[in-house]
């Protein structure tokens, strides 16, 4: 992935490849992105996702959600019969969507100026000609499959495409990553919002590196108040996080037990809460000659 290196602020990144009936590529893939993005993590650069489309897949058996691969996305879904994937609507959508929405997500929070007062984002533009119909990359339309069927694929946690009953326009189904459901990177939106605050992190303290640090006397730790001042500055720049209304809330904790070496660095822990996401309504609704 030479781009990667050219350009240092790119921060996600989808391809598609076509499906290898002699050798299956599918987990090949996925696995090879996942080695490249935690190389990058390993030198302080944060991916926060690679979105991956194997085009005319010809099924579905493997289990996306048993892999570990937190940063990889498998999309599956195609506006025509050829097979293509579309990649590329997928990264549209991403990029219209703020760090903290899902790729799935029925409306969005900031609009371009030509979408402003409608009540939904779809991928279907009836003016453009594109996305009237929804594929999956075997050629089958997803309005003639069973809704059990396209429930087994998402539960193995592929990106399709599909539409909501008497709703008019496709939407992606999701925004899984190759990780087990329960993880806390299970979905893109998760993986954007915290490297953005480890980003931000990082940055802050950046300037206080190979500074002089006070230490406690009587201990040697780290004094009080420089670990007090370094909290300072972190809360106030994550702080911005929660003015954009990109978290809900956080927690910035660093031990003033620490001896500080050059082989021992100073520990910051974060805790970011993330805003949820609603994915189903459920509804009861009963009659009754009044309320």
């Amino acid at each position: 992935m030479i781009f990667l290196n050219h350009n240092k602020e790119i921060k996600g990144y989808g391809f598609a490849i076509d499906y290898d009936d002699v050798k299956p590529n599918l987990l090949t893939t996925v696995n090879s992105q996942q080695t490249i993005i935690d190389d990058f993590a390993s030198e302080n650069r944060l991916i926060d996702f690679a979105i991956v489309g194997i085009n005319s897949l010809p099924n579905f058996n493997e289990d996306l959600f048993a892999l570990s691969a937190p940063n990889v996305s498998v999309c599956a879904a195609c506006s025509d019969d050829s097979g293509i994937i579309r990649v590329g609507s997928a990264l549209g959508m991403l990029a219209a969507r703020k760090i903290n929405e899902n790729l799935g997500s029925v409306n969005i929070e900031n609009k371009p100026l030509a979408k402003r007062g409608t009540q939904d984002y779809p991928l279907t533009n009836d003016k453009k000609g594109t996305w009237l119909e929804a594929f999956l990359p075997n050629g089958d339309a997803v309005d003639s499959i069973e809704k059990t069927t396209l429930n087994a694929i998402l539960a193995k946690g592929y990106i399709i495409a599909a539409g909501y009953e008497g709703y008019a326009g496709f939407f992606f189904a999701n925004s899984y990553t190759c990780v087990a459901r329960e993880s806390d990177f299970a979905f893109i939106e998760n993986n954007r919002t915290w490297n953005k605050a480890a980003r931000i992190i990082r940055t802050t303290l950046l300037p206080e590196v190979k500074g002089r640090v006070k230490k406690d006397p009587e201990t040697g730790f780290i004094a009080s108040t420089t670990v007090g001042r370094w909290m300072s500055l972190v809360n106030k720049a994550v702080e911005k996080m929660v003015i954009d209304d990109e978290i809900s809330g956080f927690e910035i904790y660093i031990n003033e037990k620490q001896i500080v070496t050059d082989t021992a660095p100073a520990k910051v822990q974060a805790t970011i809460v993330m805003d949820g996401i609603v994915h189903e309504f459920e509804l009861a609704v009963g009659l009754t000659n009044n309320i």
